[in-house]
């Protein structure tokens, strides 16, 4: 499988987006972790911040453009005043595979040549607003070609990796498709026409984790953005995700996240 038959199956998508001046406050005071289920572009215009992993520290300089991979977790801290050009967006494969995840680049990656990204940033901006086609088609490609200019580690074996990421697209669509209710590993495998035990050998080695951790971290993803952008009830938020009740949500939740629901609704919030 050629890389450009993979990226045929990459979706980007603008979440959200904004210039922000950033004081002390940002981040929480840099008191608290944040994971989420989205990438970041930022660009500093003015003064200073840092990320801060618990085994590297990234300082934010004015000229540089930052990508953040969705998912790891860091505090943000804010250098007396910043003035931040920031995006959030999603970049997966197939719908369900992060792809900077995929592509080996799990930490922050900055660029200090390219043109023009006051204009950029504002582009995407306005498109977060508009229903015009164009506008959105220029967003996409304008990003990805900002994407590509970041060199991330190429994944060990990536040409195995990728036909069995093709071989398992039909496991793929089939989880995106059901996370409302229990999936059993027997109708996975069915999926793609393999025995239970060797279609579970196959997907751990090409996604890195097995389908039943898989479905869970897929389920988060979803759970984040339902918990974090309204008042939906966490037990709702469980039945709609097809969890067996609200506590096993909470602490496979909390596993992943690192933080309960509740803490995290109370995080994004207080970002907003």
């Amino acid at each position: 499988m050629e890389y450009s038959a993979l990226l045929s199956g990459l979706r980007t998508e603008l979440v959200t987006g904004n210039l922000t001046l950033c004081g002390s406050e940002w981040g929480n005071h840099g008191r608290h972790n944040f994971s989420d289920p989205f990438s970041r572009l930022y660009w500093v215009r003015r003064g200073k911040g840092a990320v801060i992993y618990p085994d590297k520290e990234f300082t934010l300089e004015p000229g540089k453009l930052y990508v953040f991979p969705a998912f790891l977790a860091a505090r943000y801290l804010c250098v007396g005043e910043m003035e931040l050009y920031w995006i959030h967006f999603k970049a997966e494969l197939f719908g369900s595979i992060e792809l900077f995840s995929f592509l080996g680049l799990e930490q922050v990656s900055a660029l200090e040549k390219w043109d023009k990204p006051e204009v950029v940033f504002r582009k995407f901006f306005n498109v977060l607003q508009s229903n015009d086609v164009r506008a959105h088609l220029e967003a996409d490609g304008l990003l990805r070609q900002w994407l590509g200019r970041f060199k991330p580690h190429e994944p060990l074996d990536s040409k195995d990796i990728m036909v069995g990421v093709s071989r398992m697209r039909p496991a793929l669509s089939y989880i995106d498709h059901n996370l409302h209710r229990k999936i059993s590993l027997k109708e996975l495998a069915q999926t793609v026409g393999l025995q239970h035990a060797y279609f579970c050998d196959v997907f751990s080695r090409t996604l890195g984790r097995t389908p039943l951790d898989f479905v869970n971290r897929r389920r988060i993803e979803q759970a984040q953005f339902l918990v974090g952008k309204g008042n939906t009830p966490l037990k709702e938020v469980a039945d709609k995700l097809g969890f067996s009740d609200v506590y096993y949500f909470s602490r496979v939740f909390k596993k992943v996240v690192g933080i309960s629901p509740d803490h995290y609704r109370r995080q994004v919030r207080s970002r907003a």
